[in-house]
């Protein structure tokens, strides 16, 4: 911690609350009190090791709200004379850490300290022009033709921008850092000539933002795109010249994790790296010949098609609220591979209609209707593959849109499901739908899910030692099937029909856990059926090819068909993926696909009125693989 900084709480107010599971002792006061003198102790330790991160005029005027769950003895732990034990202290770091990453604003930098001012929409403006910011960056990201471009500005407006980039790894930072410098946004009003000193304070303030990434090149990639993203805001200069900024004002300690020349090779290392790269100019060759044979279909195209099955263009509305498309159109313009995104098309489209026979033999009406969704007006199988590999590296950002959705509009009062699929990955369900929600090591689905206070059942055939372990660490409640008898954490009872079923006894929703424990295994069960007529039944492509493109493709399309029918039926129907899938297999509709539009008109019918009444028939612009066409829907 720098000597010359300070931070200054201006009020804390602690609340104790008890959920159940202990008592409060025969001297409640007591007990208070003591929490009260080693909770400063403990908010100087952490927010002393976060200091030099943060700006220095930075100033939080809302309320910063600290939540953690503590068991018994864990508490008395806290209060007693003793320090506190790594897991409690790790538990309690993390909670002051989520506050403070939800607290931060993006830009706190003060005002500009030169003639030029920073820009109205840039995350460096002050505080009094926070509401200017989200308007103008919007319209200016709308005006710009690249669509990378246009989500970071989004992001920038939305204050989010410094936790997206957090998210990113080192090999998607370079890729869409890359593509921002080739970007040249318009910017009549910019300044004719840079000022150096603008430009060496601006990387200044780029580099006191609270980037939360550990250093290295990552972290260095991350605020190169800030700078570059404001340099592109203010005075909108050359590729060329960005080059020239970024390698002139922008060292850091990374420098030499990106830009060190390598060391000489011997004779044997250097005819390796030959054949290496003759290797790999052979296969960029064969990917340049693939993006020319599979380019996108003109922009003149007119035809007309009816389509038995109208499913695949239903999914356009929920995948576009959740920001899906616009992430998935600035994933393909990082990876110059604008060109397959008729390859996603296809492959959404194949996960929602009718299953091949034997696994690869598709209906004509199924292929009709992909095709038409796309665009296009044939099916091409190596489209899929090659979005597939164009996209692998980014396929973590398209799952978390998904994710976060699904965390975000999560119901308290629903239970969350771990399974174990087909493939062996554990898999996380939403109990409402059965949505898929994420897949990874259950202390990655932990992190993710223990913010929203609900149930976990893990069953018998998921579950291991070590699983519950890092639920109790967590205090996230539990419920499984499994015997749990040398576990203290657990307790028993016997259900309806005589088994023993076991739950949690960390949290106050006891009773939820209890009906979860006794329907937990069948819901498990159901969803691993509904992932599989997605996954398995409805494969994009070859089964093999190309399994992570799948996993996220069968991700998406869950999702929006769930949100279809959550939408549409939630109080008197299943809300499944597959329920949607069985609804609408037979609503046909006639497409026709013009220069601006593709209009897609349904029967009249009770489902197509129950679409439009619930707002699932609205137009859908900038669809990645249309280019500038708009899907409008009809009725009659």
């Amino acid at each position: 911690m720098k000597p010359a900084r300070d931070i200054t709480i201006r009020r804390c107010t602690l609340h104790v609350t008890r959920q159940g599971g202990w008592s409060w002792g025969a001297d409640a006061q007591t007990l208070t009190r003591r929490a009260i003198e080693r909770l400063p102790a403990l908010l100087e330790r952490r927010l002393g090791e976060l200091v030099d991160t943060l700006p220095d005029d930075l100033e939080i005027v809302q309320p910063l709200c600290l939540r953690a769950a503590l068991r018994g003895q864990e508490w008395a732990e806290l209060i007693g004379s003793g320090e506190p034990g790594e897991q409690m202290r790790a538990r309690l770091e993390a909670a002051i850490d989520a506050a403070m990453t939800q607290a931060l604003p993006e830009a706190r930098m003060g005002p500009a300290r030169d003639a030029v001012s920073p820009a109205a929409d840039s995350p460096l403006a002050h505080d009094g022009e926070a509401r200017v910011t989200s308007s103008v960056a919007l319209a200016t990201a709308r005006s710009q033709p690249s669509t990378l471009w246009k989500l970071l500005c989004q992001w920038r407006a939305e204050r989010k921008l410094l936790a997206q980039l957090a998210a990113f790894n080192e090999v998607v930072l370079r890729m869409w850092l890359d593509r921002l410098i080739e970007v040249a946004p318009g910017a009549a009003s910019a300044p004719s000539t840079i000022d150096d000193a603008v430009v060496a304070e601006l990387w200044r303030d780029v580099c006191a933002l609270p980037l939360l990434m550990p250093s290295g090149a990552a972290r260095w990639l991350a605020r190169r795109i800030i700078f570059t993203l404001e340099l592109k805001t203010r005075w909108a200069p050359s590729s060329t010249h960005s080059h020239e900024l970024l390698a002139t004002y922008c060292s850091d300690d990374a420098t030499s994790l990106v830009e060190t020349p390598p060391a000489a090779a011997s004779p044997a290392e250097a005819r390796g790296n030959a054949e290496t790269a003759t290797a790999a100019d052979t296969a960029l060759t064969s990917a340049t010949a693939s993006i020319v044979a599979h380019t996108d279909p003109p922009a003149d195209a007119v035809f007309e098609v009816d389509v038995p099955c109208a499913l695949p263009f239903l999914l356009l509305t929920p995948l576009a609220r959740s920001g899906y498309l616009a992430t998935l159109a600035a994933a393909l313009e990082a990876a110059k591979a604008g060109s397959f995104a008729g390859g996603v098309a296809i492959g959404l489209a194949r996960k929602c209609l009718a299953a091949p026979q034997r696994g690869w033999l598709r209906e004509p009406g199924a292929l009709a209707a992909a095709a038409a969704f796309a665009g296009r007006q044939s099916c091409d199988n190596e489209l899929i593959l090659n979005a597939g590999r164009a996209l692998r590296p980014q396929l973590v950002l398209l799952d978390a849109c998904v994710t976060d959705q699904l965390l975000r509009e999560h119901r308290a009062e629903a239970a969350w499901l771990l399974a174990r699929g087909p493939s062996g990955a554990l898999m996380l369900f939403d109990e409402d739908g059965l949505v898929p929600t994420a897949t990874g090591s259950l202390q990655l689905l932990a992190m993710r899910l223990a913010p929203s206070g609900g149930v976990l059942f893990l069953p018998a055939k998921a579950a291991s030692n070590e699983h519950f372990d890092t639920l109790d660490e967590l205090q996230i409640p539990y419920a499984t099937d499994v015997n749990l008898a040398t576990r203290p954490s657990a307790a028993s009872f016997i259900a309806l029909d005589g088994a023993r079923l076991w739950t949690s006894i960390h949290g106050s929703q006891r009773g939820r856990a209890r009906a979860l424990a006794e329907r937990g295994a069948d819901l498990c069960e159901t969803a691993l059926a509904n992932w599989s007529a997605v996954q398995d039944e409805r494969p994009a492509h070859r089964p093999g090819v190309d399994p992570g493109f799948e996993n996220s493709l069968s991700l998406a399309a869950s999702f929006a068909l769930s949100a279809i029918a959550w939408t549409l039926w939630r109080h008197r129907s299943r809300t499944t993926a597959l329920a949607t899938i069985e609804h609408f297999a037979d609503l046909d509709a006639r497409v026709r696909v013009t220069p601006d539009r593709v209009h897609v008109r349904l029967p009249m019918g009770r489902r197509a009125w129950d679409l439009r009444d619930h707002g699932l028939l609205a137009d859908v612009r900038e669809v990645p693989w249309l280019g500038a066409r708009t899907v409008i829907f009809g009725v009659g």
